[in-house]
């Protein structure tokens, strides 16, 4: 039987879960009109070092399914989800709570384009017909800009998120629900 308190913490940290997967989900909707500007790899990143590596991976795979539900599913979005959840296991690895906003904007903006490395490959590998890896090299490149719009967001998100996320690791935002 599962304690009453351990049961409570669980439906707070699912609630804290869901609540994050519906601001990222609604973030890149509202921002779909802005090319790779998004809150989503930020907010998985800042999932997998204050929550949780197993939250911030599942709910890769929640935010890419819900959104590519809205905006269009096919086979890149299995490479969405896998750079994503790369991404979360990756950032909760390597990073420990309560890291310098300085790096951890560091962090944000090599991932946005480490993201569009992965990504590119599924697009490479579909458009291209056995040019090698010098004609990923070139694909890649092609998009370079798009991926900086993506690193750039990515800072401005976890410039933004991350006291919200030392608030929440602090338990000054959930301390109320009890």
């Amino acid at each position: 039987m599962v304690k009453k308190s351990t049961a409570r913490s669980n439906v707070r940290r699912l609630a804290v879960d869901g609540m994050l997967c519906a601001a990222a989900i609604v973030g890149r909707i509202a921002l779909g009109a802005l090319p790779n500007v998004q809150p989503v790899t930020a907010i998985l990143i800042l999932m997998a070092v204050y929550i949780g590596i197993w939250d911030s991976t599942v709910s890769a795979v929640v935010i890419t399914l819900v959104t590519h539900a809205y905006m269009g599913l096919g086979a890149w979005s299995l490479y969405q989800m896998a750079a994503w959840a790369a991404i979360a296991v990756i950032s909760g690895l390597v990073f420990k709570k309560h890291h310098h906003p300085i790096v951890m904007l560091i962090w944000a903006v090599f991932c946005g384009f480490a993201y569009g490395a992965a990504v590119s490959v599924f697009s490479w590998n579909t458009l291209s017909a056995g040019t090698g890896a010098g004609g990923y090299v070139a694909y890649w490149l092609s998009g370079l800009l798009f991926d900086g719009y993506h690193a750039l967001g990515n800072a401005v998100f976890i410039w933004l998120l991350q006291p919200l996320f030392e608030k929440l690791a602090l338990g000054k935002l959930t301390q109320k629900i009890q």
